[in-house]
C-alpha cells in the first residue's frame, strides 16, 4: 500500500503505519530538501526505514543537516555515491534522448524505536541496482 501527502505541510497526517519510506529524486531546492527531511524524520521516529536518493547532489547536505537536527543526531548521515553506468533518458538540453553516465547519492536509515535516542544505519545495500 502506498500513501501520498503534501511534503510542505508539516501538519499533514501521515499514514498509520509505514515500513519503508522512499524519497526518490526530490531534493531540487533548499525549501524542498528541508521539507523532505522533516517529513522523513517524522516517519523514522515512527519506525519507518528510510531510503533517499538524490541525482543532483546539490541539496543533499541541506537535507542531511536538517534530518540530523530533527532526529537529534550528533553527526549528519551521508549519502553514498553509487554509479548507475550509462543511462538513456530525455534531455531538455538536447531536446531528445541522451545517454550519459549517472551517479546518484543514496542514503539508507533504519527506523527508530519510539523513545530511542539514536538512529542506526543499515550496513547492507537494500537495492544494489541503484
Amino acid at each position: 500500500m502506498a500513501g501520498v501527502f503534501d511534503l510542505l505541510d508539516e501538519q499533514a497526517v501521515l499514514p498509520e503505519r509505514v515500513d519503508v519510506a522512499v524519497a526518490a529524486d526530490l531534493l531540487y531546492n533548499e525549501q524542498l530538501a528541508v521539507a523532505v527531511a522533516r517529513t522523513c524524520a517524522r516517519l523514522v521516529r515512527r519506525g519507518a526505514a528510510l531510503i533517499v536518493t538524490d541525482s543532483q547532489l546539490q541539496w543533499s547536505g541541506v537535507f542531511t543537516d536538517e534530518l540530523a537536527r530533527c532526529l537529534g543526531m550528533e553527526e549528519a548521515p551521508t549519502f553514498e555515491r553509487r554509479a548507475l553506468g550509462a543511462v538513456t533518458g530525455w534531455s531538455y538540453g538536447d531536446g531528445g534522448d541522451a545517454t550519459y553516465d549517472v551517479t546518484v547519492g543514496v542514503l539508507e536509515l533504519d527506523g527508530m524505536e519510539r523513545g530511542a535516542g539514536d538512529a542506526n544505519f543499515l550496513t547492507t545495500a537494500w537495492y544494489p541496482h541503484f
